[in-house]
């Protein structure tokens, strides 16, 4: 009787672990599901490279972290899947951070019809909805593309010049963009200048410091494994004391 009692708790246990790993995140589903990211999620890029002329210096920072996710907010660049952060500058030469209001990051199936790439529009290109094809046509009609452009996975090139990846003349460009296979934030950007021979980094911003929330459901999945095991073990010690018997 102890047994089929405890086989009982533990098939409610497992329908509960089967509810809370599928149904958790379906309840969390809209609209996150267009985006890797939740809200908590923060991510730090510093400048690593900077030979250009501007405000920004080499060990400046940009932290973003992720205020609000929803499909409800109307904004300036219409109704859709939107990401709001909060990001803070940090200053090398004063060492100093600097914290701005909400702002929007990210929309994504916006109602309009006038932005390109399904709809999709990315402040500064620093994030990937998870439609990646929806994302590269949003690049492709961004300020950085230029006259070629490859893919490699999570990677993607834009330059002028030749075919063949070499610039043509002197103060060719080519963008590269390295996206994050987690939550699909821009971990890596790099702009380059050919010098007649070579491509020369003269930007990078590279992602330095990450801390991910947990998905929805696992602190109770972990719980519900230590009991399962915890029965599963009382289980076993009953059935070796009845076979001494």
């Amino acid at each position: 009787m102890l047994i089929k009692k405890y086989k009982n708790l533990l098939s409610t246990l497992f329908l509960f672990i089967i509810l809370s790993v599928y149904l958790i995140p379906l309840i969390n589903s809209v609209p996150t599901d267009s985006w890797k990211v939740q809200v908590g999620d923060s991510w730090t890029l510093e400048l690593k490279i900077f030979t250009e002329s501007g405000v920004f210096k080499v060990g400046d920072k940009v932290r973003t972290t992720v205020s609000k996710i929803n499909n409800t907010e109307t904004t300036t660049l219409g109704q859709g899947d939107c990401v709001f952060v909060i990001q803070e500058y940090f200053n090398i030469t004063t060492g100093t951070w600097k914290k701005y209001n909400e702002s929007l990051l990210a929309i994504y199936n916006t109602t309009n019809t006038i932005i390109e790439g399904y709809h999709t529009y990315v402040i500064d290109w620093t994030i990937a909805c998870v439609n990646l094809t929806a994302f590269e046509k949003f690049l492709n009609s961004s300020p950085i593309a230029l006259t070629y452009f490859s893919r490699e996975i999570f990677t993607y090139t834009y330059w002028d010049g030749n075919l063949d990846g070499t610039g043509a003349i002197s103060g060719d460009l080519k963008y590269e963009l390295v996206i994050d296979p987690i939550k699909y934030v821009v971990m890596s950007f790099k702009k380059y200048e050919w010098n007649g021979t070579s491509w020369v980094c003269i930007r990078h911003w590279q992602l330095v410091e990450y801390n991910w929330t947990e998905i929805p459901g696992f602190e109770i999945f972990y719980i519900l494994i230590g009991i399962i095991g915890l029965i599963s073990i009382i289980i076993i010690l009953q059935k070796r004391a009845n076979n001494f018997r």
